[in-house]
């Protein structure tokens, strides 16, 4: 069991690695403000057009959102990290009930730790790159994925019938399979996400915000 979880904690750090490297551009909305000109002049007169450029109202400076993704990604991923750690110390050898239980405890400690950080990251908003808004819907998806594969192992972890020892360690050890296969899947995807929104000034930031890495 502990050798797919560290496969699994190896696969989710790559994967926050990925993330770092996404979308680009700085979305700014440009303001010209014109001076009238007098009233008691014949001559009308234009004071010089003054522009400012400021960040998209609605989305993120690249720095404060790679610190708030590091920073939420890393609580879970040392959660997730712990959680696994405690996995084998809790399960007595031939205890197929206790065993169950701890699987089915490690499935929904991880599933409400991921519900945790796509609540922290919807929160946090998208960043100010081209796409940005997209960029975070589809950085989201992925998560929700993620969360939904945990869930379902979860349940079919719950019903796994303890009569039988050996058919019970392969249902377990096909969960645990599929559970390590899914997650590389999402590992993969953030492999997409990179291609398609990757952006340089948001690659920085998550290097420099992301330490852990």
């Amino acid at each position: 069991m502990r050798k797919h979880l560290v496969v699994l904690l190896a696969a989710l750090v790559l994967l926050g690695g990925a993330c770092g490297a996404s979308g680009d551009g700085d979305a700014a909305d440009a303001t010209t403000t014109e001076v009238p000109s007098s009233s008691t002049e014949t001559t009308e007169t234009t004071e010089p057009t003054t522009t400012t450029t400021e960040p998209a109202s609605d989305l993120v400076e690249v720095e404060v959102w790679a610190g708030g993704f590091c920073g939420s990604f890393e609580t879970w991923l040392n959660g997730v990290n712990g959680a696994g750690e405690a996995l084998q110390s809790s399960i007595a050898p031939g205890d197929l009930e206790g065993a169950r239980a701890a699987i089915v405890g490690l499935f929904t400690d991880v599933s409400g730790r991921t519900r945790t950080l796509i609540d922290e990251l919807d929160a946090l908003g998208a960043p100010d790159i081209d796409d940005g808004e997209a960029f975070h819907q589809a950085l989201l998806g992925k998560f929700e994925a993620f969360h939904a594969t945990i869930e379902t192992a979860r349940g079919e972890a719950e019903v796994a019938s303890t009569a039988d020892p050996e058919t019970f360690q392969t249902t377990i050890s096909d969960l645990v399979a599929t559970f390590q296969t899914e997650t590389q899947a999402v590992g993969n995807s953030f492999s997409e996400l990179d291609a398609t929104y990757g952006d340089a000034a948001l690659d920085a930031a998550m290097r420099d915000a992301c330490t852990f890495m």
